[in-house]
């Protein structure tokens, strides 16, 4: 904690609505956090504040927009750190990753890197990457941390029901952009499905998250199915919503392409949700082995793992409790917020 004369920290991060910095799980955890260090925390995103804000730490999410931010806060005599996913190098998606990045592009990254008081991974898969390959000052690893006490289950002992009539519920948890759909494989669960389908395996998908651009697009793609009388959008849902969908989704389904740590699969196994999902990214370093892997390019494997699960209750109720104890021991949000107050206060001047 700091001593009696409070020090001022702006959290900045560039996103279209600053509501988003409250209602986005990761931002609103490392803001809490801060002000549970005793910093008073101004809150923005617009680059305005940076020039006409008082501040003794800026704190900025995302690379991407942090070289200014860092010059800023030299002239200002600040301490500036960095936070965020990097997405170094991420083979199967299509081209936005760091090293398919332009050459202009990594140049001013890699200044950001070198000049930034202190970089925050949130992963071991992220921090390696970039600190394997490329200079960067301070760095530090600080897991995302998951609300267990709000993430938690509806039930923590549920008898297993071999005899529900109710169909199923596989949930999926997204903004339904069009990059998103093709990272986290959406379309590959929805030809899952329609494999299930056809084996007359029935179950109901919950497709939730914010519509983006691509998503009227995806829409029309999924109405071509024979099972979208089973698929439906819910759009945005409030926290509590979201939380209320987990606890009553059979399987968590989410064949992702790549994470830098996959705050959403957390969260399933926070309330004990089974999940399925694939090796890629922090998805393995985050789930260990308490989740089902599959090929994420590969609807027939995504729908041989939901048969599984559907057809073995036990085990569902296994991984459940498995996962749960995973993230309430390792990924916590008290235990993020001891991480990133260790990392924070060890900068000079600042205690």
């Amino acid at each position: 904690m700091l001593n009696d004369k409070r020090k001022k920290l702006l959290f900045f991060a560039k996103v279209a609505d600053k509501k988003i910095l409250s209602d986005v799980s990761f931002y609103e955890q490392d803001i809490r956090a801060l002000e549970e260090m005793g910093f008073e925390v101004k809150v923005s995103n617009e680059f305005k504040d940076l020039f006409f804000s008082q501040y003794d730490v800026l704190y900025v999410w995302w690379w991407t927009y942090s070289l200014l931010p860092i010059v800023v806060s030299f002239f200002k005599g600040a301490k500036c750190v960095v936070a965020g996913a990097f997405h170094y190098a991420t083979p199967l998606m299509s081209g936005t990753d760091f090293v398919r990045r332009s050459w202009l592009y990594k140049k001013l990254i890699g200044i950001a890197l070198r000049t930034a008081h202190m970089n925050i991974f949130v992963s071991g898969c992220e921090y390696d990457a970039v600190v394997n390959n490329l200079k960067v000052n301070n760095p530090r690893l600080v897991y995302h941390g998951i609300d267990t006490d709000l993430y938690s289950p509806l039930v923590q002992s549920a008898p297993v029901d071999d005899n529900s009539s109710e169909m199923p519920v596989l949930l999926c948890i997204s903004w339904m952009e069009k990059n998103n759909i093709e990272r986290k494989c959406i379309r590959e669960v929805v030809q899952a499905l329609e494999i299930l389908y056809e084996r007359g395996v029935e179950a109901k998908l919950l497709l939730v998250g914010r519509p983006g651009p691509g998503y009227e697009e995806f829409k029309a793609f999924v109405s071509t199915m024979r099972c979208s009388g089973n698929i439906e959008f819910k759009g945005h849902v409030t926290e509590e919503e979201k939380i209320n969908l987990l606890r009553r989704a059979t399987v968590y389904v989410s064949p992702t392409l790549y994470e830098g740590f996959g705050i959403a699969i957390a969260e399933a196994l926070a309330v004990g949700c089974p999940v399925i999902t694939s090796k890629n990214g922090a998805v393995p370093e985050v789930v260990g082995r308490c989740s089902l892997f599959v090929d994420p390019l590969s609807p027939a494997s995504i729908a041989q793992a939901i048969e599984y699960l559907l057809l073995n209750p036990e085990n569902r109720l296994r991984l459940g409790r498995l996962g749960r104890r995973r993230v309430v021991n390792r990924y916590s949000y008290r235990k993020h917020s001891q991480r990133l107050a260790e990392a924070v206060l060890s900068l000079p001047g600042i205690d």
